[in-house]
Protein backbone atom coordinates (compact mmCIF):
# COMPACT_ATOMS: atom_id res chain seq x y z
CA UNK A 1 0.00 0.00 0.00
CA UNK A 2 3.04 2.29 0.00
CA UNK A 3 2.36 3.81 -3.44
CA UNK A 4 -1.26 4.45 -2.58
CA UNK A 5 -0.33 6.03 0.74
CA UNK A 6 2.20 8.22 -1.04
CA UNK A 7 -0.47 9.36 -3.50
CA UNK A 8 -2.84 10.45 -0.74
CA UNK A 9 -0.07 11.99 1.36
CA UNK A 10 0.88 14.12 -1.66
CA UNK A 11 -2.75 15.06 -2.26
CA UNK A 12 -3.13 16.09 1.38
CA UNK A 13 -0.03 18.26 1.19
CA UNK A 14 -0.47 19.83 -2.25
CA UNK A 15 -4.05 19.56 -3.55
CA UNK A 16 -5.77 22.82 -2.62
CA UNK A 17 -7.89 23.14 -5.76
CA UNK A 18 -11.51 24.23 -5.48
CA UNK A 19 -13.71 21.18 -6.10
CA UNK A 20 -17.11 21.19 -7.75
CA UNK A 21 -18.42 19.13 -4.82
CA UNK A 22 -21.33 17.90 -6.96
CA UNK A 23 -22.20 15.17 -4.45
CA UNK A 24 -22.86 17.86 -1.85
CA UNK A 25 -24.71 20.23 -4.16
CA UNK A 26 -27.70 20.51 -1.83
CA UNK A 27 -25.55 21.12 1.22
CA UNK A 28 -24.19 24.34 2.66
CA UNK A 29 -20.47 23.62 2.49
CA UNK A 30 -18.20 25.79 4.66
CA UNK A 31 -15.65 27.72 2.64
CA UNK A 32 -12.66 25.81 4.04
CA UNK A 33 -14.17 22.48 2.88
CA UNK A 34 -14.42 23.47 -0.79
CA UNK A 35 -10.92 22.10 -1.44
CA UNK A 36 -11.53 18.96 0.58
CA UNK A 37 -13.80 16.72 -1.52
CA UNK A 38 -12.00 13.46 -2.36
CA UNK A 39 -14.99 11.09 -2.31
CA UNK A 40 -17.28 9.59 -4.97
CA UNK A 41 -20.62 10.31 -3.27
CA UNK A 42 -22.38 11.74 -0.25
CA UNK A 43 -23.32 8.73 1.93
CA UNK A 44 -24.25 10.89 4.93
CA UNK A 45 -27.43 12.04 3.18
CA UNK A 46 -28.93 8.56 3.63
CA UNK A 47 -28.88 8.93 7.41
CA UNK A 48 -32.36 10.15 8.28
CA UNK A 49 -33.02 11.81 11.61
CA UNK A 50 -30.69 12.75 14.46
CA UNK A 51 -29.07 10.44 16.99
CA UNK A 52 -27.08 10.76 20.21
CA UNK A 53 -24.62 8.73 22.26
CA UNK A 54 -23.41 6.66 19.29
CA UNK A 55 -19.97 5.53 18.14
CA UNK A 56 -19.54 6.44 14.46
CA UNK A 57 -16.55 5.40 12.35
CA UNK A 58 -15.61 7.10 9.06
CA UNK A 59 -13.30 4.68 7.23
CA UNK A 60 -10.98 6.44 4.80
CA UNK A 61 -12.04 9.78 6.23
CA UNK A 62 -9.71 11.79 3.96
CA UNK A 63 -9.87 15.51 4.66
CA UNK A 64 -12.89 15.27 6.93
CA UNK A 65 -15.88 16.60 4.98
CA UNK A 66 -18.06 13.59 5.84
CA UNK A 67 -17.13 13.89 9.53
CA UNK A 68 -18.39 17.46 9.37
CA UNK A 69 -21.79 16.28 8.07
CA UNK A 70 -21.86 13.32 10.47
CA UNK A 71 -21.54 15.77 13.37
CA UNK A 72 -24.89 17.27 12.34
CA UNK A 73 -26.59 13.85 12.44
CA UNK A 74 -24.96 12.45 15.60
CA UNK A 75 -25.12 14.75 18.62
CA UNK A 76 -23.08 13.97 21.74
CA UNK A 77 -21.50 11.02 19.94
CA UNK A 78 -17.97 9.76 19.44
CA UNK A 79 -16.91 10.48 15.85
CA UNK A 80 -13.82 8.58 14.69
CA UNK A 81 -11.93 9.34 11.50
CA UNK A 82 -9.68 6.51 10.29
CA UNK A 83 -7.23 6.77 7.39
CA UNK A 84 -3.89 5.23 6.41
CA UNK A 85 -2.53 8.65 5.31
CA UNK A 86 -1.16 10.60 8.25
CA UNK A 87 -1.14 13.79 6.19
CA UNK A 88 -4.83 13.38 5.37
CA UNK A 89 -5.59 12.88 9.06
CA UNK A 90 -3.71 16.08 9.91
CA UNK A 91 -5.68 17.95 7.26
CA UNK A 92 -8.94 16.47 8.54
CA UNK A 93 -8.14 17.46 12.13
CA UNK A 94 -7.51 21.08 11.11
CA UNK A 95 -10.70 21.23 9.05
CA UNK A 96 -12.83 19.80 11.84
CA UNK A 97 -11.35 22.21 14.38
CA UNK A 98 -12.22 25.12 12.06
CA UNK A 99 -15.81 23.87 12.01
CA UNK A 100 -15.99 23.33 15.76
CA UNK A 101 -16.36 19.56 15.32
CA UNK A 102 -14.89 17.26 17.96
CA UNK A 103 -13.55 14.02 16.49
CA UNK A 104 -10.92 11.39 17.26
CA UNK A 105 -8.46 10.42 14.50
CA UNK A 106 -6.63 7.12 13.99
CA UNK A 107 -4.03 6.09 11.44
CA UNK A 108 -4.65 2.42 10.60
CA UNK A 109 -5.02 -0.20 7.89
CA UNK A 110 -8.73 -0.77 7.18
CA UNK A 111 -8.05 -4.51 6.85
CA UNK A 112 -7.06 -4.55 10.53
CA UNK A 113 -9.46 -2.28 12.39
CA UNK A 114 -8.03 -1.41 15.83
CA UNK A 115 -11.28 -1.87 17.76
CA UNK A 116 -12.84 -4.42 20.06
CA UNK A 117 -15.66 -6.68 18.96
CA UNK A 118 -19.11 -5.07 18.48
CA UNK A 119 -18.36 -1.50 19.57
CA UNK A 120 -19.37 0.55 16.47
CA UNK A 121 -22.93 1.77 15.82
CA UNK A 122 -22.43 3.15 12.31
CA UNK A 123 -19.66 2.79 9.73
CA UNK A 124 -19.38 5.29 6.91
CA UNK A 125 -17.00 5.02 3.95
CA UNK A 126 -16.63 7.18 0.86
CA UNK A 127 -14.45 6.10 -2.11
CA UNK A 128 -12.15 3.90 -0.04
CA UNK A 129 -12.96 0.17 -0.14
CA UNK A 130 -12.40 -0.15 -3.90
CA UNK A 131 -8.74 0.70 -3.39
CA UNK A 132 -7.91 -2.57 -1.60
CA UNK A 133 -7.67 -6.06 -3.08
CA UNK A 134 -8.37 -7.89 0.19
CA UNK A 135 -11.99 -6.80 0.42
CA UNK A 136 -13.07 -10.02 2.18
CA UNK A 137 -10.74 -9.17 5.03
CA UNK A 138 -12.17 -5.66 5.36
CA UNK A 139 -15.80 -6.84 5.26
CA UNK A 140 -15.06 -9.50 7.90
CA UNK A 141 -13.43 -6.86 10.08
CA UNK A 142 -16.46 -4.60 9.65
CA UNK A 143 -18.76 -7.45 10.70
CA UNK A 144 -16.60 -8.03 13.77
CA UNK A 145 -16.59 -4.43 15.06
CA UNK A 146 -20.23 -3.61 14.23
CA UNK A 147 -22.80 -3.98 16.98
CA UNK A 148 -25.78 -6.22 16.28
CA UNK A 149 -28.43 -4.46 14.14
CA UNK A 150 -25.94 -1.78 13.14
CA UNK A 151 -25.17 -0.52 9.66
CA UNK A 152 -22.59 0.57 7.12
CA UNK A 153 -23.38 3.37 4.66
CA UNK A 154 -21.05 3.30 1.67
CA UNK A 155 -20.26 5.21 -1.51
CA UNK A 156 -17.80 3.22 -3.63
CA UNK A 157 -16.72 2.23 -7.16
CA UNK A 158 -16.93 -1.02 -9.13
CA UNK A 159 -16.72 -1.97 -12.78
CA UNK A 160 -19.74 -3.21 -14.69
CA UNK A 161 -17.90 -6.24 -16.10
CA UNK A 162 -14.74 -8.09 -14.95
CA UNK A 163 -11.60 -7.26 -16.91
CA UNK A 164 -10.64 -9.96 -19.43
CA UNK A 165 -7.10 -8.92 -20.31
CA UNK A 166 -4.54 -9.74 -17.55
CA UNK A 167 -2.97 -6.33 -18.24
CA UNK A 168 -5.53 -4.62 -16.00
CA UNK A 169 -4.92 -6.78 -12.96
CA UNK A 170 -1.15 -6.55 -13.39
CA UNK A 171 -1.28 -2.76 -13.72
CA UNK A 172 -3.48 -2.61 -10.65
CA UNK A 173 -0.94 -4.63 -8.64
CA UNK A 174 2.01 -2.57 -9.85
CA UNK A 175 0.37 0.75 -9.03
CA UNK A 176 -0.88 -0.51 -5.65
CA UNK A 177 -4.49 0.31 -6.41
CA UNK A 178 -3.90 3.75 -7.90
CA UNK A 179 -4.62 2.64 -11.47
CA UNK A 180 -8.20 3.08 -12.71
CA UNK A 181 -9.29 4.79 -9.48
CA UNK A 182 -8.64 1.38 -7.94
CA UNK A 183 -11.89 0.22 -9.55
CA UNK A 184 -10.57 -3.08 -10.84
CA UNK A 185 -13.21 -5.22 -9.10
CA UNK A 186 -16.44 -5.92 -10.94
CA UNK A 187 -19.81 -5.44 -9.24
CA UNK A 188 -20.73 -9.13 -8.92
CA UNK A 189 -17.39 -10.10 -7.35
CA UNK A 190 -17.43 -7.08 -5.03
CA UNK A 191 -20.86 -7.80 -3.57
CA UNK A 192 -20.26 -11.56 -3.38
CA UNK A 193 -17.37 -10.80 -1.03
CA UNK A 194 -19.62 -8.57 1.04
CA UNK A 195 -22.29 -11.28 1.27
CA UNK A 196 -19.71 -13.90 2.29
CA UNK A 197 -18.93 -11.81 5.38
CA UNK A 198 -22.53 -12.36 6.63
CA UNK A 199 -23.33 -8.69 6.07
CA UNK A 200 -26.58 -8.04 4.22
CA UNK A 201 -26.83 -5.15 1.78
CA UNK A 202 -29.13 -3.12 -0.41
CA UNK A 203 -28.04 -0.87 -3.27
CA UNK A 204 -29.63 2.56 -3.02
CA UNK A 205 -28.28 4.30 -6.10
CA UNK A 206 -26.00 3.60 -9.09
CA UNK A 207 -24.44 6.00 -11.59
CA UNK A 208 -22.44 4.74 -14.58
CA UNK A 209 -19.43 6.49 -16.09
CA UNK A 210 -16.34 5.78 -18.17
CA UNK A 211 -13.04 7.41 -17.15
CA UNK A 212 -11.09 6.33 -20.24
CA UNK A 213 -10.90 9.86 -21.69
CA UNK A 214 -9.15 11.07 -18.53
CA UNK A 215 -6.98 8.04 -17.82
CA UNK A 216 -6.05 6.57 -21.23
CA UNK A 217 -3.52 9.33 -22.10
CA UNK A 218 -1.60 8.60 -18.89
CA UNK A 219 -1.69 4.84 -19.50
CA UNK A 220 -0.55 5.29 -23.11
CA UNK A 221 2.31 7.51 -22.00
CA UNK A 222 3.50 4.77 -19.64
CA UNK A 223 2.91 1.88 -22.06
CA UNK A 224 4.11 3.09 -25.45
CA UNK A 225 2.86 -0.01 -27.27
CA UNK A 226 -0.55 -0.39 -25.66
CA UNK A 227 -2.51 -2.91 -27.71
CA UNK A 228 -5.74 -1.98 -29.45
CA UNK A 229 -7.51 -4.83 -27.60
CA UNK A 230 -6.63 -3.34 -24.21
CA UNK A 231 -7.65 0.14 -25.32
CA UNK A 232 -10.94 -1.18 -26.71
CA UNK A 233 -11.78 -3.06 -23.50
CA UNK A 234 -10.94 0.02 -21.45
CA UNK A 235 -13.27 2.21 -23.51
CA UNK A 236 -16.13 -0.29 -23.47
CA UNK A 237 -16.22 -1.23 -19.78
CA UNK A 238 -18.24 1.02 -17.51
CA UNK A 239 -17.50 2.08 -13.96
CA UNK A 240 -20.26 2.35 -11.37
CA UNK A 241 -20.55 4.89 -8.57
CA UNK A 242 -22.57 2.89 -6.06
CA UNK A 243 -24.30 4.06 -2.90
CA UNK A 244 -25.37 1.15 -0.72
CA UNK A 245 -26.30 0.34 2.84
CA UNK A 246 -25.13 -2.86 4.55
CA UNK A 247 -26.08 -4.14 7.97
CA UNK A 248 -25.44 -6.76 10.60
CA UNK A 249 -28.52 -8.44 12.05
CA UNK A 250 -32.16 -7.70 11.35
CA UNK A 251 -32.91 -4.48 9.53
CA UNK A 252 -36.59 -3.86 8.75
CA UNK A 253 -36.12 -0.74 6.67
CA UNK A 254 -33.44 1.20 4.86
CA UNK A 255 -33.26 4.52 3.00
CA UNK A 256 -34.43 4.66 -0.60
CA UNK A 257 -33.28 7.38 -2.96
CA UNK A 258 -35.39 8.59 -5.88
CA UNK A 259 -35.14 11.56 -8.21
CA UNK A 260 -38.49 13.01 -9.27
CA UNK A 261 -39.26 14.09 -12.85
CA UNK A 262 -39.04 17.68 -11.62
CA UNK A 263 -35.39 17.08 -10.69
CA UNK A 264 -35.82 17.06 -6.92
CA UNK A 265 -33.94 14.35 -4.99
CA UNK A 266 -36.05 12.57 -2.38
CA UNK A 267 -35.01 10.12 0.35
CA UNK A 268 -37.44 8.04 2.38
CA UNK A 269 -37.71 4.83 4.39
CA UNK A 270 -38.31 1.72 2.31
CA UNK A 271 -39.55 -1.62 3.69
CA UNK A 272 -38.44 -4.59 1.56
CA UNK A 273 -40.40 -7.29 3.43
CA UNK A 274 -43.70 -6.75 5.23
CA UNK A 275 -45.32 -9.40 7.48
CA UNK A 276 -48.89 -10.31 6.66
CA UNK A 277 -51.45 -8.86 9.07
CA UNK A 278 -49.00 -6.36 10.57
CA UNK A 279 -49.56 -2.61 10.87
CA UNK A 280 -47.14 -2.17 7.99
CA UNK A 281 -49.23 -4.56 5.89
CA UNK A 282 -52.30 -2.37 6.43
CA UNK A 283 -50.33 0.72 5.48
CA UNK A 284 -49.13 -1.06 2.36
CA UNK A 285 -52.70 -1.87 1.28
CA UNK A 286 -53.64 1.78 1.82
CA UNK A 287 -50.63 3.02 -0.20
CA UNK A 288 -49.16 4.76 2.85
CA UNK A 289 -45.66 3.27 2.82
CA UNK A 290 -42.89 2.76 0.24
CA UNK A 291 -43.99 5.85 -1.65
CA UNK A 292 -43.24 9.51 -0.97
CA UNK A 293 -44.73 12.84 -2.01
CA UNK A 294 -42.06 14.88 -3.77
CA UNK A 295 -41.11 17.74 -1.49
CA UNK A 296 -40.93 20.10 -4.48
CA UNK A 297 -43.86 19.24 -6.79
CA UNK A 298 -45.95 16.92 -4.52
CA UNK A 299 -46.03 14.07 -7.07
CA UNK A 300 -46.27 10.56 -5.59
CA UNK A 301 -43.08 8.66 -6.41
CA UNK A 302 -41.08 5.62 -5.32
CA UNK A 303 -37.72 4.02 -5.93
CA UNK A 304 -37.68 2.73 -9.52
CA UNK A 305 -35.55 -0.30 -8.66
CA UNK A 306 -37.34 -1.26 -5.45
CA UNK A 307 -39.09 -4.62 -5.19
CA UNK A 308 -41.36 -6.06 -2.55
CA UNK A 309 -43.55 -9.08 -2.06
CA UNK A 310 -45.45 -10.47 0.94
CA UNK A 311 -46.72 -14.01 1.31
CA UNK A 312 -49.88 -14.56 3.33
CA UNK A 313 -51.36 -18.10 3.27
CA UNK A 314 -53.44 -17.59 0.11
CA UNK A 315 -52.65 -14.09 -1.09
CA UNK A 316 -49.74 -12.17 -2.53
CA UNK A 317 -49.16 -8.46 -2.69
CA UNK A 318 -46.72 -7.85 -5.48
CA UNK A 319 -45.00 -4.64 -6.55
CA UNK A 320 -42.51 -4.10 -9.36
CA UNK A 321 -40.75 -1.21 -11.13
CA UNK A 322 -42.28 0.45 -14.16
CA UNK A 323 -39.55 -0.86 -16.45
CA UNK A 324 -41.11 -4.34 -16.10
CA UNK A 325 -44.06 -3.13 -18.21
CA UNK A 326 -42.47 -4.73 -21.26
CA UNK A 327 -42.74 -8.25 -19.84
CA UNK A 328 -45.82 -8.12 -17.62
CA UNK A 329 -49.44 -7.49 -18.56
CA UNK A 330 -50.58 -4.75 -16.19
CA UNK A 331 -54.14 -4.62 -17.48
CA UNK A 332 -55.27 -7.88 -15.89
CA UNK A 333 -57.58 -7.48 -12.94
CA UNK A 334 -57.52 -9.97 -10.10
CA UNK A 335 -54.99 -12.70 -10.86
CA UNK A 336 -54.68 -16.32 -9.84
CA UNK A 337 -51.41 -18.13 -10.27
CA UNK A 338 -51.96 -21.36 -12.12
CA UNK A 339 -51.28 -24.60 -10.19
CA UNK A 340 -50.90 -22.77 -6.88
CA UNK A 341 -53.22 -21.53 -4.14
CA UNK A 342 -51.66 -18.08 -4.32
CA UNK A 343 -53.80 -15.21 -5.50
CA UNK A 344 -52.38 -11.81 -6.40
CA UNK A 345 -54.73 -9.43 -4.61
CA UNK A 346 -52.89 -6.30 -5.62
CA UNK A 347 -50.37 -5.20 -8.20
CA UNK A 348 -49.24 -1.62 -8.51
CA UNK A 349 -46.49 0.30 -10.22
CA UNK A 350 -44.74 3.60 -9.61
CA UNK A 351 -46.97 6.64 -9.21
CA UNK A 352 -50.10 5.02 -10.69
CA UNK A 353 -50.92 2.43 -7.99
CA UNK A 354 -53.09 -0.02 -9.88
CA UNK A 355 -56.05 -1.39 -7.90
CA UNK A 356 -56.77 -4.82 -9.36
CA UNK A 357 -59.66 -6.42 -7.46
CA UNK A 358 -62.51 -6.68 -9.99
CA UNK A 359 -62.74 -9.94 -11.89
CA UNK A 360 -60.68 -13.11 -11.97
CA UNK A 361 -58.29 -13.84 -14.81
CA UNK A 362 -56.39 -17.11 -14.95
CA UNK A 363 -52.73 -16.29 -15.42
CA UNK A 364 -50.97 -18.22 -18.13
CA UNK A 365 -47.47 -19.60 -17.58
CA UNK A 366 -45.75 -16.31 -18.40
CA UNK A 367 -42.91 -14.33 -16.89
CA UNK A 368 -44.88 -13.18 -13.84
CA UNK A 369 -46.03 -16.72 -12.99
CA UNK A 370 -42.54 -18.17 -13.25
CA UNK A 371 -41.03 -15.27 -11.32
CA UNK A 372 -43.41 -15.56 -8.36
CA UNK A 373 -43.12 -19.36 -8.24
CA UNK A 374 -39.36 -19.03 -7.84
CA UNK A 375 -39.85 -16.91 -4.74
CA UNK A 376 -41.65 -19.61 -2.74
Amino acid sequence: MSKLRELYDNAAQKDKSIKKATFYSNEDIPEHFKTEVFGCGNPVRYIQGEFSNKVVLDIGCGAGIDIYYLSKKFKQSLLIGLDFSLDMLKRSKVNCEKSGVEAFFIQADIKHLPFKKEVINTILSNACIHLIREKEQFFNESFRVLKENSEMIISDIQTYKPWKNPFFLEEYKQTDGVFLYGGVEDKESYFNKLSNSKIQYNIIKEEFFNPSADILPTVKAKHKNLSSEIEKEFKENLFILTDYIAWKGDKKKFPAFVKCDCGEENIFDFYPRIPYGSKLFKKLKNNKINIVKCKKCSKLIENEDSFMITRPPKEVIFKFPEKWENVIDLNSNELKIKDTKLKVIKIFKNSELYQLINKETILKDNFLTRFIKRLF
